[in-house]
C-alpha cells in the first residue's frame, strides 16, 4: 500500500496574546502593513473581535500545491484564528527580518479567519521588500490554489 504524502507539515508552535477589543483597521500601522488587496477591505478590514483570548497557533509548512478544501480538511476543528492573532504575529515582526513569518518576497503566511458576515475567508501576507513593508490580502474561501512551501497558521490541536 502507498502512503499518500502529508500535506501540512507543522513547524512550529507560538503563544499569541488575545485582545479585548480588535479591529484591524486600527493595527494597520503597528504591524506596518503598506498595501491592502483583494477583499481585505470588504471582508476584515473594520470586522471588530471582542474578548479574543490567548492561545496557542501552530505554523505548517504546505507540502504540495492544494486548495482550501484539502487544507481546511487537514485542520479539522482547529481551522479558524482570528485576526487579532494573526495581526499580533505581524505586529512582531512589522520590520520583516527573523521570526516564524516567512519574508522572502516568494511565499506567502495565510490563515482562516472568520469575516464580517461570519462566512470564513482567506487572508494572506507576504513582505513587500521594494517598499519595507506587509502586503495583506483577503478572499473568500474556496477561490485560491496554495502552493507548496507557504505557510498557514491554525489553532493548536
Amino acid at each position: 500500500m502507498i502512503e499518500e504524502p502529508k500535506l501540512l507539515r507543522p513547524v512550529a508552535e507560538i503563544r499569541v496574546p488575545g485582545a479585548k477589543r480588535f479591529v484591524a483597521s486600527e493595527h494597520l500601522k503597528a504591524a506596518n502593513v503598506g498595501f491592502v488587496r483583494g477583499e481585505f477591505g470588504r471582508l476584515l478590514l473594520n470586522k471588530e473581535e471582542r474578548n479574543v483570548p490567548d492561545i496557542t497557533v501552530v505554523v505548517h509548512q504546505l507540502e504540495n500545491h492544494s486548495n482550501d478544501a484539502w487544507i481546511r480538511g487537514c485542520l479539522g476543528d482547529h481551522t479558524e484564528i482570528q485576526l487579532a492573532h494573526f495581526f499580533g504575529l505581524l505586529e512582531k515582526q512589522s520590520q520583516g527580518g527573523e521570526g516564524l513569518l516567512l519574508t522572502d518576497g516568494l511565499k506567502w503566511n495565510m490563515a482562516y479567519v472568520l469575516g464580517l458576515g461570519g462566512d470564513p475567508a482567506v487572508m494572506d501576507s507576504i513582505w513587500d521588500g521594494g517598499n519595507d513593508s506587509w502586503i495583506l490580502s483577503a478572499c473568500s474561501v474556496g477561490y485560491l490554489r496554495h502552493l507548496a512551501g507557504d505557510q498557514i497558521f491554525s489553532r493548536e490541536a
